[in-house]
């Protein structure tokens, strides 16, 4: 073979070669960026152990991930208006105020409270950001403690569970504009992060897939399930939000989807998947104002075998852009489907 030859096949293989080379070099960059896709993003050991070890789903879960302004122990209730976050006795007395301003995404874990709270004075801008502290405090107010704050227009959920605290944070993102009133123009995006309680300064990113996975309950009814069996006898109404299981009997607020717009509260069992009625929340209808009921999650508590919820009265005058509200604190005694009111816990000046 000549020289001249002998160099031309030279030449062949390291083309081959790098072009090998180059194609291994594309697959691993390729597989690592895929690896620290924003759907799984990195997470420190302390936070990922955590995030990824089972969540005892135990009452105090349940109520967090269905009433975000509610909690209940064996002796107290604690629950937050329009003005603050409040605990009182079971039947409405020794009322103690913990905190005073909006409060929401009230948690119990290892006898202690979980909530946060929006700082700021202002209420009427919706597009814009604003700072939220998440609190820590004992059952008698005796101490607290700031554990982070962070910066948004509101935070959607939490839940405290694995030494962790776990949040969606609902983030407005403007584009420069400004709408017909000055206000920004833009976006709500959704952020999810994960906290460690004994150390705030390790947070982390948690995928939206991650999230749901941990805040999502199973019931023994489906959505689609509840809609059939609840529209063979009450026509027009819809399966609401307020949700809750109890071994395998699950208790729904269910809602007129026409005027008047009724609420009601319901059970079903898979025992004999009977639907019944425990009780209805008339809509008011006057010559100048109606009056539309609705329900605030439910909490359960095994000691007294009741659910407690809070019933939001809202009153809209006619021709008026005007709402006011009436918020009634209520137990639902589930072994006879009894319902009292505790206590009227707010109420609009001209309600």
């Amino acid at each position: 073979m000549s020289s001249e030859q002998n160099n031309k096949n030279n030449s062949k293989i390291m083309l081959v070669s790098s072009a090998v080379i180059l194609i291994l070099l594309f697959v691993v960059l390729i597989s690592k960026l895929g690896s620290e896709s924003p759907s799984q993003p990195s997470q420190p050991e302390s936070i990922r152990s955590r995030l990824n070890a089972p969540i005892s789903l135990d009452t105090n879960v349940k109520n967090a991930l269905t009433c975000d302004s509610l909690a209940v122990t064996d002796e107290y209730i604690f629950y937050s208006n329009t003005e603050g976050l409040y605990r009182t006795n079971k039947d409405g007395s020794n009322k103690l105020e913990l905190e005073s301003g909006e409060i929401l995404n009230i948690n119990i874990y290892n006898n202690y409270l979980y909530y946060t709270k929006r700082i700021t004075e202002d209420k009427t801008i919706a597009n814009t950001n604003y700072t939220h502290n998440i609190i820590k405090q004992s059952f008698d107010g005796s101490e607290k403690t700031e554990i982070a704050s962070v910066n948004c227009q509101r935070v959607g959920s939490m839940l405290v569970a694995n030494d962790l605290i776990i949040h969606k944070l609902i983030v407005f993102e403007g584009d420069g504009g400004t709408n017909d009133l000055g206000e920004p123009t833009g976006k709500l995006v959704s952020k999810y992060s994960a906290i460690l309680i004994e150390d705030s300064k390790h947070v982390s990113d948690v995928s939206e897939e991650q999230y749901n996975s941990i805040m999502t309950l199973n019931y023994p009814f489906n959505q689609s399930e509840l809609d059939s069996y609840l529209r063979e006898d009450n026509n027009n109404f819809s399966v609401r939000s307020s949700k809750y299981s109890v071994s395998d009997t699950m208790y729904f607020e269910g809602r007129r989807m026409k005027e008047p717009k009724d609420a009601a509260i319901f059970s079903i069992s898979k025992k004999d998947n009977k639907l019944n009625l425990i009780t209805k929340y008339d809509a008011v209808t006057e010559d100048n104002y109606t009056i539309d009921n609705s329900l605030t999650g439910f909490c359960y508590n095994e000691n007294d075998n009741s659910l407690y919820y809070i019933l939001s009265a809202r009153k809209k005058v006619k021709d008026s852009a005007s709402i006011s509200e009436k918020l009634d604190l209520c137990k639902l005694d589930l072994s006879n489907n009894s319902i009292t009111v505790i206590d009227t816990i707010f109420k609009s000046e001209d309600f």
